[in-house]
This record gives structure tokens, C-alpha cells and sequence, in this order.
């Protein structure tokens, strides 16, 4: 038997103080938003993550939630593993309800495939945003990924990563800006 964090719940405010000009005396203060944060963990291979921000000083009650969020993740380690997560922002001048998805399934020890998809709950918009889908092929030394992404405005895009097995976070690919020489490499020659 061991101690494990199945729930922690944090709650978060502020108190700004406001001071008399030219005194060192305080005139009023106030409470900023109030904060909450809770952490699920009721698998070793799943968590939930679910924040709220609530302001305390409005006038009506249903203008009160700022922004809250929530995202489930399941990992099955290196075969699978699955995220989503909804976002709710009400902001003077928008209101944003977004719905995000990451999926990964390693067909087998060559192949993957990934997908991710964000969509907008708002009725003037759109209902998909973003999509992206990835293939990826394990190739002895390196990792080849093709990918193909779509985004609501019409933009597409298709792209092909290698990497290096060994260093599966460093990808080797073609850089739109120059880059300057660092200092002590060689090839520094004057460029115009």
C-alpha cells in the first residue's frame, strides 16, 4: 500500500489594496478573481485538469465566469493515448467556446497516425477550426512524419519532418529565416 493524490482542489484570490495619492494610508480595497483548480487523477494512465476564474465584482451574476477549462487525458503509454479539452472565455469583446481533441494509435512497432481537431461552439463561426492529421514511419535511425493540416479561412498546409530517433524533439528541416552564424563557428564571411 501506498499514498497517492486521487483530488487536489486550490482556491485563489487576490486583495488589492489602493492607497490615497501622496498618503500613506489605505483608501479600499477589493478582491480580484477568485480561482479554482482541480486536479483529478483517478488512474495512473488518466487525469482530469478543470480551472475556473470567477470575478467577484460584477454586477450580474451570469457575467461572473471569466474563463474555465477542463481536459482529459488518457495515456496508454507508447500504443495510444488520448487528450481533450474545452475552453470557455467571456470577454467584453467575444465570447469563446472552443473544443480541442489529440489522438495518437500506434497501428504497429512502423506506423502511427494522429489526429487533433478543434472546434468552435459559437454560432456566428464555423463549428471546425483547425484539423490536423499525421503519419508517421519509423525508418531504423529516423522518423519520417507527414502531416496535413486544414484550418477554417481555407489555408492548408502539408509538410514532411524527419527526425532523428535518438533525438525525437530536434527536427531536421528548412528553416524561412536566416539564421546567424553563431559565434566561434566557422564560415563567417560578410552577408548583405
Amino acid at each position: 500500500m501506498k499514498s497517492v493524490d486521487l483530488a487536489t482542489l486550490y482556491v485563489t484570490t487576490d486583495w488589492a489594496f489602493k492607497q490615497e495619492n501622496g498618503n500613506n494610508t489605505f483608501k479600499r480595497g477589493k478582491f480580484s478573481n477568485v480561482n479554482f483548480e482541480l486536479d483529478l487523477i483517478p488512474y495512473s494512465w488518466a487525469f482530469l485538469v478543470a480551472k475556473m476564474s470567477v470575478d467577484p465584482n460584477t454586477k450580474t451574476p451570469k457575467d461572473a465566469l471569466e474563463t474555465s477549462s477542463i481536459d482529459l487525458v488518457a495515456n496508454g503509454g507508447d500504443k495510444w493515448n488520448l487528450s481533450a479539452g474545452y475552453r470557455y472565455e467571456n470577454v467584453p469583446t467575444d465570447l469563446m467556446s472552443m473544443f480541442t481533441m489529440d489522438g495518437m494509435f500506434k497501428i504497429n512497432e512502423k506506423w502511427r497516425i494522429r489526429a487533433y481537431e478543434r472546434c468552435n461552439f459559437n454560432k456566428d463561426s464555423s463549428f471546425f477550426e483547425e484539423q490536423e492529421y499525421t503519419i508517421s514511419r519509423d525508418l531504423h535511425c529516423w522518423i519520417g512524419e507527414l502531416t496535413y493540416n486544414y484550418k477554417k479561412n481555407g489555408d492548408q498546409s502539408l509538410w514532411f519532418v524527419m527526425k532523428l530517433k535518438a533525438f525525437p524533439d530536434y527536427p531536421v528541416g528548412m528553416k524561412r529565416t536566416y539564421s546567424r552564424p553563431r559565434f566561434g563557428s566557422t564560415n563567417m564571411g560578410n552577408i548583405n
